[in-house]
């Protein structure tokens, strides 16, 4: 075999494992690429079912908070309720008390100046 045949020979085999080592090269390349892109969508629907249990925990939470205060805000009516109708009950009694005194004063009156006629 001639020099310029083992060149071609050498060089050609060179040409070969280039190619094979590019190809390989490019084949990790293609398979990281599917990695990556499986990665990213796994982060995506990561991202949503989170973005999904924070709204519902914020809703649940928001509804807690109004069904608290809707409850105190009951609480506070009947407490109002219950202040009135004792208000409404110390007027009642207050007025039956003022009617007894007047009448009271009215008999006093009327017996003191009966007295004093009868003593005239």
């Amino acid at each position: 075999m001639s020099i310029e045949q083992k060149i071609e020979q050498e060089t050609l085999k060179q040409r070969i494992g280039h190619q094979e080592r590019y190809a390989t090269a490019l084949n990790k390349i293609h398979q990281l690429k599917k990695v990556l892109k499986t990665e990213v969508e796994q982060r995506k629907h990561a991202e949503e079912h989170f973005r999904e249990m924070i709204e519902e925990k914020s809703h649940e939470c928001l509804n807690q908070f109004t069904v608290r205060y809707l409850n105190k805000l009951h609480a506070m009516h009947e407490t109002v309720q219950t202040f009135e109708k004792r208000k409404a009950t110390l007027e009642e009694k207050r007025q039956n008390l003022k009617t007894k005194i007047e009448t009271s004063m009215r008999q006093s009156r009327e017996e003191i100046i009966t007295n004093v006629h009868t003593k005239q």
